[in-house]
C-alpha cells in the first residue's frame, strides 16, 4: 500500500477517510467542517499552547468516492485558522499486488 496523499488542500480526491491537520493555539478559534452537503460541525482550535500539525478533523465513515470538504473559520477578535495538510485514504491509493516472477 502506498502512502496516502498529503497534498495541501486536495482537489477532487477520492477516498473513504479524510484527516485534516493544522495548528491549535491561543490565536486560533472556532471553525466548522462540512463534508459534501452534510451538516456543518463546529470545533474550537483555541488552546493555551501553540501546537502545529494537530488533528483538527477526521471522518472515517465516508462512502468511497469523490467528496467535497468545506472548512470555514469563525474568527472572533482576530482569531485565525491554520491548516497544514490533509490526508485522504481510500481504495484509489491501494497499489496492485506485485506480479510473481517465474
Amino acid at each position: 500500500m502506498r502512502a496516502p496523499s498529503q497534498d495541501p488542500f486536495p482537489d477532487n480526491q477520492t477516498g473513504s477517510h479524510v484527516e485534516i491537520y493544522g495548528t491549535v493555539g491561543p490565536m486560533n478559534g472556532v471553525y466548522t467542517v462540512q463534508i459534501d452537503s452534510g451538516d456543518s460541525v463546529a470545533f474550537n482550535g483555541n488552546k493555551d499552547n501553540l501546537v502545529p500539525r494537530t488533528l483538527l478533523y477526521q471522518s472515517n465513515s465516508l462512502v468511497p468516492g469523490t467528496h467535497t470538504v468545506t472548512i470555514s473559520n469563525s474568527p472572533f477578535d482576530g482569531q485565525t485558522l491554520s491548516i497544514d495538510y490533509a490526508v485522504v485514504y481510500g481504495s484509489s491509493y491501494d497499489d496492485p499486488k506485485p506480479s510473481s516472477t517465474p
